[in-house]
């Protein structure tokens, strides 16, 4: 059986971190076996102490970072700490995500169908239930691509441009390759990190943070 470990990195949010592993939770009682670590980025102490609290009642592992060194090297914190313990996957999810009981298995399936992939994203849906569009598809890299995926033109409907560049009419109930997933969740293969090194440290936080 594949082993799944997540890092959910905390930073004065410990009410969202707990509500995030609450759903990780019923995933972990399934097939997947998941392992699940809690990052605290250097919280403030009353944050920390709820933290602690929650971590130790619905019995979650608790790395507290001495600094905050931003989104990178908190998330690195916690997949070093599961490699350590030899996950096959690190799922990298923010506190402010409910994963489905079903996502991560999905994820995992995803890999079984293409070996070469190194990394997938789930379908994130807004708390209005509207789909987050970002993951596209682009047919070929250029100054097309980098026009649209820089500007908000994803209604233009000239000459099928949007459907070809920004991909909004891709139906997101299919499993594709996709040009980007969204970094709220993320499940990267083991390997990724051990061939590739881990997140870049250099970036306090990337452009959706």
């Amino acid at each position: 059986m594949k082993r799944v470990g997540a890092v959910v990195l905390n930073y004065n949010c410990s009410s969202l971190t707990k509500r995030c592993c609450e759903a990780l939770l019923d995933i972990r009682g399934g097939h997947q076996g998941i392992e699940i670590v809690v990052v605290d980025n250097c919280s403030a102490d009353s944050d920390l102490r709820n933290l602690r609290g929650v971590t130790s009642s619905i019995g979650v592992t608790l790395l507290e970072s001495k600094s905050n060194g931003g989104y990178s090297a908190g998330n690195n914190i916690g997949i070093k700490h599961l490699l350590k313990m030899g996950c096959d996957f690190v799922l990298v999810v923010n506190p402010d995500v409910i994963i489905s009981p079903t996502a991560v298995g999905k994820l995992v399936s995803a890999f079984e169908q293409d070996e070469d992939a190194l990394f997938a994203g789930p379908r994130i849906v807004g708390a209005d239930g509207s789909i987050d569009r970002r993951a596209q598809i682009f047919r070929r890299w250029g100054y097309y691509a980098t026009f649209f995926s820089k500007y908000p033109l994803s209604k233009i409907k000239l000459t099928g441009l949007d459907s070809r560049y920004y991909r909004t009419s891709r139906d997101f109930s299919v499993d594709t390759p996709v040009f980007t997933v969204s970094g709220c969740c993320v499940l990267f293969k083991a390997s990724f990190f051990r061939d590739c090194g881990f997140l870049d440290e250099a970036y306090f936080m990337y452009n959706e943070e």
